[in-house]
């Protein structure tokens, strides 16, 4: 496989390398391109703000969020930010996706936290790591977004990426009740609307959906050491017994049973 690792600092080129295993690292200026034929892969925005023209589609690719993207596609990319505008995109031979492009939030998968802090891992570690984990993720974003009862796939995207901004909101802010009408307000949506499409993308609504996330960053930080009494402080619990009760009912065992299990393995 040939890796290749550039670094953008001006326009990209225009023309693309069909079937070519690539990372572009850009710190680019206000610019607006074209690019005849896309490849397929992932770019994930770190600084800044994108916007994509896909298939009559016009999508805002917002810092910390990343745009999954079908091969063989035109597209328009805009950057409106006078300069650093900041991203990583790595071009791999191909993706399965249910649609051309699709936007969804970093924090949300184990690949888009990877990327985000990856730093200088090199390009064949970071070219190794996307090809691996990303049919899963986007397996994980095909069955979303045939969640979302729309004919049209753009509009599909686009209630993915509102409702999948929601969620990531959720996460950052683990240790406070779910407030459905500022989560609903953060994906631009009716609390009704929200509550309902949440539900048909995660399975779950956005209570339940928290304290999985709650309970499954609790059991990773009990296999780092971190004691239960810290977790439960940590993790928004009133004490140590309440935090033990929830961890019982969600992994089966106790916090300390859990962590020796862990160790064991």
């Amino acid at each position: 496989m040939t890796v290749r690792f550039d670094y953008l600092t001006q326009l990209p080129a225009q023309r693309t390398t069909p079937g070519a295993s690539r990372i572009i690292l850009s710190n680019l200026e206000r610019c607006d391109y074209e690019v005849e034929s896309s490849p397929s892969g992932i770019n994930i925005v770190l600084d800044g703000e994108e916007t994509y023209e896909v298939e009559g589609a016009r999508m805002r690719v917002r810092a910390g969020e990343m745009i999954l993207i079908s091969a063989g596609h035109r597209l328009r990319v805009v950057l409106e930010r006078r300069d650093g505008n900041r991203a990583i995109c790595v071009c791999l031979p191909s993706v399965d996706l249910p649609a051309p492009a699709v936007v969804v939030s970093a924090a949300n998968s184990d690949l888009g936290r990877y990327l985000a802090a990856a730093g200088d891992v090199g390009a064949a570690a970071m070219i190794a790591a996307t090809a691996q984990q990303l049919p899963r993720l986007a397996e994980t974003v095909g069955r979303q977004f045939r969640a979302i009862p729309s004919r049209r796939w753009q509009t599909s995207q686009r209630v993915l990426q509102q409702v999948d901004r929601a969620a990531a909101y959720l996460k950052a802010d683990i240790d406070q009740p779910a407030d459905l009408k500022r989560l609903a307000d953060t994906a631009g949506m009716s609390v009704h609307h929200f509550a309902r499409t949440f539900a048909a993308v995660y399975g779950c609504p956005p209570a339940r959906f928290q304290g999985r996330v709650r309970m499954e960053q609790a059991a990773a930080a009990l296999m780092s050491g971190t004691s239960a009494a810290a977790a439960a402080e940590r993790f928004g619990f009133a004490d140590q017994a309440s935090f033990t009760r929830a961890f019982r009912r969600h992994k089966g065992i106790s916090p300390a049973a859990w962590a020796r299990s862990q160790a064991r393995e």
